[in-house]
């Protein structure tokens, strides 16, 4: 998995928030520790800086510091100070990791200890000054080649560059050759049979074996001399030990090949914690089941691999769910692929893997896998249109069981799945497996509290004679959490119609068992015939007595009981229990009525009294939850109750279903069509018609 090969990198690597002041650390692995002697509690939380000790005048910080604050990547090359206080180099490599929505989330910073390898340089700079130095003082080999008698004579240093006896030394060409490294003397050879027939000087690079075993390199230069006809006479020439630069070379080599190779590897991590961490940012911004299939696979393609496939299990069908190709284009034929599936039946090697829930890598695509990742010989035709070259399959794991399987192909040639690949896509498999499960759940909580809701609701409200009632409902919160305004109108079949109105604090599914409760017990009191303010007291003591916890509401009910002639007035009854008043429009004028009380469930004594008045023929009362005055514009404005009776006031020729749906449209305008909160608004409207 990432997170392991991170721990396990032998680069350092840190991870700051450019969201916190002064960029601090929130992460370093263990290379991290080793590198610089720091742990990592005694550098979360600061700025990088601290490392630089006191040369903070270093020509790559300034470009360090503009490419964080443009959100950039950069190399630089630093003189950094372990815990202890040596000294060393570090290279550093920055990245930015943006969120989705286009924001920098993060930076990532790779570290590789250079120390070495500039020691290394240095070195090799010096060699070639001793070099220098040594030919000055002597140290150059002297070597002249009669072309005539083809004798070799070996003066100056020659005898210990090549482990001969001290003095001159008198041979043969083919003897000298001896010594030269056997894979070197073709090379040579050619060099000074080149340099006889054409009489042009040469400088090569070689490789000898002295007397003792020991293997040298020597640089030889030499020059051609003729004589008065013309004719080569001798060739002169001077050898030099470069022993001491050729190992600082290949040491430099060496330790610049493990830097490559380190820097691939934080290239990847780089590349990985990137992945990673958009995955985590689009899975973790959404709950819509349909909306996660297609988050999923947009992760791994076009980041991972070229085209993907996943199969769910659900309601116990197995099932191509989704599917995408990096090339729009080629989309449709997943698709197609996707509907060819007969008898319902998946791949063999899906369905391998979703049942031994092990992941599976094809590294090469061979007619027999391709032959296992299709269902027929119509869906290996369009495989192979998609031009697979290598592909895995890996489990989507969560809560102990296997709930699908994703394909993830490669079409690139150059682009073979190995097992880090296969280790990151089951990391990320779990993770999506995960958020789906999330999604799902979710998705049934929702139905479940959904369901819950319209069932206390009432599917249909009673006649009263000589009323119209007109009501509208917006529950706005999201599925899971449906909010607790309610509303009812009851017929109590003796005296009268009971209308009520109210608002539970909280939002969910326990809101709507706290609704629940209000709402039984409210209509069996109903049958009681009691008062308004008596039916709020029983349920209060219910509320209490049940131990909602938090849970409380707010309330209004009106007793209507109209006058056995039609056309006469209807008394009202109405008590308020910590609720927004109602509004009564009589004539053009709106006023407040009724008496404020205290909320249900929270105190034993309600404080409330009942307040009687007689409604005639015209008059409208308005019922309704905070969230039509409690509405915000755009601006941060409230609607108000201001607002509110000023819109009532054109309401007055008004039927009572208009006038509700008045009050909704102008609640929705005011917000910009989103309302925040839930919204109940209930209207009875005195008409004295039978």
């Amino acid at each position: 998995m990432l997170g392991d090969a991170v721990e396990a990198s032998s680069n350092g690597v840190v991870v700051s928030d450019p969201n916190l002041p002064d960029t601090p650390i929130i992460y370093a692995n263990p290379a991290f520790e080793r590198i610089t002697g720091y742990s990592a509690n005694e550098v979360l939380g600061h700025n990088c800086r601290f490392l630089q000790g006191k040369d903070k005048d270093q020509p790559d910080l300034e470009g360090l510091r503009s490419a964080i604050r443009e959100g950039r990547e950069y190399r630089a090359v630093l003189k950094n100070y372990r815990k202890d206080g040596t000294p060393f180099w570090n290279e550093l490599y920055v990245s930015p990791v943006y969120g989705e929505d286009g924001r920098l989330a993060t930076f990532i910073g790779v570290q590789n200890d250079v120390t070495e390898r500039l020691r290394a340089e240095q070195a090799l700079l010096e060699g070639e000054e001793l070099l220098r130095l040594a030919t000055q003082a002597g140290g150059v080999g002297i070597i002249r080649f009669g072309a005539r008698n083809g004798k070799v004579s070996c003066s100056g240093n020659c005898p210990q560059i090549f482990g001969f006896v001290p003095g001159v030394v008198d041979s043969t060409r083919d003897e000298l050759l001896e010594k030269v490294h056997p894979e070197d003397r073709k090379f040579v050879l050619r060099a000074w049979d080149l340099a006889l027939s054409e009489g042009a000087p040469y400088e090569i690079e070689h490789r000898l074996i002295r007397e003792d075993g020991d293997v040298r390199w020597i640089i030889q230069r030499g020059q051609v001399y003729r004589d008065a006809d013309g004719d080569v006479e001798q060739v002169f020439g001077t050898v030099q030990d470069i022993t001491a630069r050729k190992e600082a070379e290949e040491e430099e080599g060496r330790l610049l090949e493990r830097e490559r190779r380190a820097r691939e590897e934080a290239e990847r991590s780089r590349r990985r914690m990137g992945v990673m961490a958009a995955a985590s940012h689009l899975l973790s911004s959404s709950l819509d089941y349909e909306e996660t299939l297609e988050r999923i696979t947009n992760i791994f393609v076009p980041g991972i691999a070229d085209w993907c496939l996943l199969h769910l299990a659900e309601d116990g069908v197995f099932d191509q769910r989704a599917g995408v190709h990096a090339d729009p284009d080629r989309t449709p034929l997943i698709e197609d692929l996707g509907n060819r599936r007969p008898n319902g039946e998946v791949p063999g090697s899906v369905s391998e893997v979703f049942h031994t829930r092990r992941p599976a890598l094809f590294t090469e695509t061979t007619e027999p896998n391709l032959e296992r990742l299709s269902y027929d010989t119509e869906s290996l035709e369009i495989i192979r249109l998609l031009e697979p070259h290598s592909y895995m399959i890996v489990p989507l794991s969560a809560a102990g069981r296997v709930i699908g399987v994703l394909t993830l192909v490669s079409s690139d040639p150059n682009k073979t799945y190995d097992a880090e690949d296969i280790s990151q896509a089951a990391s990320l498999a779990n993770r999506c497996a995960l958020a789906l499960e999330n999604a799902r759940l979710y998705r049934e909580q929702s139905y479940v509290t959904r369901t819950l809701q319209r069932g206390l609701l009432p599917q249909s409200l009673p006649e009263i004679p000589g009323v119209e009632v007109g009501v509208e409902y917006l529950s706005v919160g999201e599925d899971t959490e449906v909010g607790g305004d309610f509303y009812d109108l009851i017929d109590t079949h003796y005296d009268g119609w009971l209308c009520i109105l109210g608002d539970v604090s909280g939002k969910g599914a326990r809101a709507a068992v706290v609704t629940a409760l209000i709402m039984y017990t409210l209509r069996a009191i109903a049958l009681q015939g009691d008062r308004p303010s008596a039916m709020f007291a029983a349920l209060n003591e219910a509320m209490i007595r049940h131990d909602t916890g938090s849970q409380f509401c707010t309330a209004v009910c009106a007793r209507l009981e109209p006058e056995e002639s039609p056309g006469e007035k209807v008394k009202l009854t109405l008590a308020r229990a910590g609720h927004p008043p109602p509004l009564l429009l009589r004539e053009g004028s709106v006023e407040e009525v009724g008496e404020p009380g205290r909320a249900i469930g929270v105190f034993e004594d309600l404080g409330l009294d009942d307040y009687s008045t007689h409604l005639t023929p015209g008059d409208v009362l308005v019922l309704y939850t905070d969230g039509v005055i409690e509405a915000r514009s755009p601006e941060g404005e409230f609607f108000g109750e201001e607002r509110l009776r000023s819109l009532l006031c054109s309401c007055q020729d008004l039927a009572a279903p208009a006038t509700a749906s008045r009050i909704r449209e102008a609640v929705l305008e005011h917000k910009g069509g989103t309302p925040s909160d839930d919204v109940a608004i209930l209207v009875l409207r005195v008409t004295g018609e039978q």
